[in-house]
């Protein structure tokens, strides 16, 4: 998730439906869905290809290429895995007064929508700040469900 300039994280905010001026919430289909993420690594000392697994074996995808080593595919696959789980849930929001605390990278959550959307907590993928001809400043945001800590 997102960190500051010292390293610290960002705080997670919380919007209100009440600032925003349009909202749209897609959910992916599950049906069918990866389990996990399969990435290759090349073992030199045995002149083998090897993988390693983030998620579970069920109906893994592989990724395309191979890595040099153990350790850069097993954070490649993690990656992926993580960007899989963050993407099951998508929300786009248009703020009717613009946020400049809004950041990508930033965890956030909403207040006054459906309880399903108010449950989640919101990673920001994109965020366009914008100041229009008569000097109105809007915000507006796509955010994918955020992954789940790392135990």
């Amino acid at each position: 998730m997102g960190v500051t300039a010292s390293g610290g994280r960002l705080p997670t905010l919380t919007l209100q439906r009440t600032e925003t001026v349009t909202h749209d919430f897609e959910v992916t289909d599950r049906e069918g869905s990866v389990s996990g993420v399969q990435a290759k690594w090349q073992a030199w000392g045995e002149a083998k290809t090897k993988t390693v697994l983030a998620g579970a074996e069920k109906q893994p995808k592989t990724l395309k290429k191979t890595y040099p080593s153990e350790a850069e595919a097993k954070a490649a696959a993690e990656a992926h895995w993580a960007a899989l789980q963050r993407s099951q849930m998508s929300l786009r929001l248009s703020l009717a007064r613009g946020r400049a605390d809004v950041v990508a990278g930033q965890t956030f959550r909403v207040a006054g929508f459906r309880p399903e959307l108010d449950a989640v907590e919101w990673w920001v993928h994109e965020v366009t700040h914008a100041v229009d001809g008569s000097g109105g400043y809007t915000t507006s945001l796509s955010a994918e469900s955020a992954a789940p800590e790392e135990p």
